[in-house]
């Protein structure tokens, strides 16, 4: 009986979806609308996050784009790094930066996919037992990766065009620039790239150790739930 009346519950959560995807897909909206003095969000709203909470863990679909865009975060950050071992003007130079492209832009698709998963699926609720300062600090957290995962893609698109080369997918396909190279301002996306690379490993660690913490300690389930397998 109590497995029908989730079921249901889910369903009509998912009926309310269409009123809630945007602040759903960017948490830092509802944490924002939510916490003006006076205000409170719609009953439809309400009702969803309501509805969710009977949700327990992530989709396969989300669980899958989660842990294939931390290996893809890896992956580029160690072809950056894979230049350094070999001088300018080195084919293998040239073979990596390519690599990095190609793998830029499966990143970029797989992080759209990823924010429409989000918006259209949501997520669990996090535990009635966290603080309302650690639920800020959560949902601001996921809303700072979400950003990096989107700005570090097209920074990395811009700075390609900008260098004046094409968008290569593995050979597959290019996309030619669609504008003049202009050297100046591919070195400050570069740099701007960089930062926001060197910031997702930060954020990321820290999204780490907090998921480890909740395990080890809180032993609560917000780590088990974005693990293969769970349900």
């Amino acid at each position: 009986m109590q497995a029908g009346e989730n079921r249901t519950a889910y369903d009509a959560g998912r009926l309310l979806a269409p009123t809630c995807q945007l602040v759903e897909a960017l948490p830092i909206l509802n944490l924002a609308v939510t916490s003006l003095p006076g205000t409170r969000p719609k009953h439809g709203c309400v009702q969803r996050s309501r509805v969710m909470s009977v949700i327990s863990t992530y989709t396969s679909s989300q669980k899958f784009l989660h842990w294939v865009l931390f290996a893809l975060v890896i992956l580029l950050y160690g072809l950056t790094f894979g230049e350094e071992f070999y001088p300018r003007g080195d084919p293998a130079v040239d073979a990596i930066w390519r690599l990095h492209i190609s793998f830029g832009l499966l990143l970029a698709a797989l992080v759209f996919w990823r924010v429409v998963l989000r918006g259209m699926k949501g997520a669990p609720s996090l535990p009635a037992e966290m603080t309302a300062a650690e639920q800020a600090a959560a949902k601001v957290g996921h809303f700072v990766l979400y950003a990096l995962l989107v700005a570090i893609p097209v920074l990395g698109i811009l700075l390609t065009w900008f260098r004046g080369d094409a968008l290569s997918f593995f050979g597959l396909f290019t996309v030619p620039a669609p504008f003049a190279p202009d050297r100046a301002t591919a070195r400050t996306i570069r740099e701007l790239h960089s930062l926001c690379a060197n910031g997702i490993l930060i954020v990321a660690g820290i999204h780490a150790l907090a998921a480890l913490y909740h395990h080890f300690v809180r032993r609560d389930e917000i780590l088990t739930r974005m693990l293969p397998g769970n349900r």
